[in-house]
């Protein structure tokens, strides 16, 4: 959920534009892992969320004339995470089949990340007061884990719908 704020750069022509957000987020994700080796067998389930505030601010490209107008949209963001939480609960299982549990709360999810965006949408215009688009988006930045000597990217995939009124 969030809010935004769209300003033309040319006084009564929306061809180009810049757009600021602010989005609050909550975030889940389970990952089941199983590697197996010649000695053993690893099963772990991971959990990891995080709820935060993302700030992206982009410039917009619109094209064609009229109620009906697609764009594309490109720029960077900036996310502040304010609650984290990872868990590993797993097991290792020998060849002799000894299973031994294992619980890893090591990890430290990152407190913020930043990086860049592109988009492609449509916007109707419902009147000269009210329009609604859609848009999906691409957003690749750095990692969520705060783990020195670890390179990270993160990418993420995002379909936002909005609803404009002056």
């Amino acid at each position: 959920i969030g809010f935004w704020y769209n300003r033309p750069l040319k006084r009564g022509s929306d061809l180009f534009s810049i757009q600021g957000e602010i989005m609050a987020f909550r975030t889940k994700v389970y990952i089941y892992e199983e590697t197996v080796t010649s000695s053993a067998t690893t099963r772990s389930d991971i959990n990891f969320s995080y709820t935060g505030i993302k700030a992206p601010l982009f410039l917009r490209v619109s094209f064609l004339k009229g109620s009906l107008k697609p764009f594309i949209s490109f720029g960077g963001f900036a996310m502040i995470n304010l609650g984290t939480e990872y868990t590993r609960e797993g097991e290792v299982e020998s060849t002799l089949h000894v299973v031994r549990p294992f619980t890893d709360n090591t990890l430290i999810l990152s407190k913020s990340s930043y990086g860049g965006l592109t988009g492609i949408g449509i916007k109707k215009e419902l009147n000269p007061r009210q329009s609604f688009y859609i848009e999906f988006r691409a957003e690749s930045g750095t990692g969520i884990y705060d783990h020195t000597g670890v390179k990270q990217q993160t990418l993420c995939f995002n379909l936002i719908a909005g609803f404009d009124f002056r």
